[in-house]
């Protein structure tokens, strides 16, 4: 019917204009990255060759382009597509939605950056050296291809921040009053 052939060219068009949001999204971090290497360049602080700094310029940009890679894949048409955008918000809600979802994978990534460089998550061991930066690339990508992952990372992080809270959850949980188990089998 033509209306049938209406939704599925406005949802078409919506997919669009989404992934136009995104590669806007992209652009502007990149400026932003630009913009802040050329600060730090004029001002000698840090360096440019700062591996720190490559590593969160780095870091930026990779969890973006993980976000952008991650809806791409969920929108192809030849497998069951996962991707569902309502085409009658409007072109710029729908190109704000793509770029906010490139927004939140840097952000995702700088956060787990950040977490690792602090020592954080401890069940990853982090390369020392120039491979550092590629590992820190491929968890940041991941870290925008999947929210849930990044989450999982985050969450870990958790126990490391707040283990009082965690031994006082655990205490309650038990019934116990926070003394040795082993001094309670008395």
């Amino acid at each position: 019917t033509i209306e049938s052939y209406y939704l599925k060219a406005a949802e078409k068009r919506a997919r669009m204009v989404y992934v136009w949001g995104m590669v806007q999204g992209i652009i502007t971090i990149t400026l932003l990255i630009g913009g802040v290497s050329l600060y730090l360049a004029a001002e000698s602080r840090p360096s440019l060759h700062d591996a720190n700094a490559q590593q969160l310029a780095a870091t930026l940009a990779a969890g973006a382009v993980g976000a952008l890679i991650s809806v791409l894949l969920r929108m192809d048409e030849r497998r069951t597509s996962t991707f569902k955008i309502d085409a009658e918000i409007g072109g710029r809600a729908v190109r704000r939605l793509g770029l906010f979802r490139t927004t939140v994978g840097a952000i995702l990534a700088t956060a787990i950056f950040c977490m690792l460089k602090a020592g954080l998550v401890q069940q990853i061991s982090i390369p020392t050296g120039p491979s550092a930066i590629y590992f820190f690339m491929v968890v940041a990508f991941l870290a925008g291809f999947s929210e849930r992952w990044a989450q999982i990372v985050l969450g870990s992080a958790e126990t490391v921040l707040a283990p009082a809270a965690a031994h006082d959850a655990a205490v309650q949980a038990g019934g116990g009053n926070g003394a040795d188990p082993a001094s309670d089998e008395a």
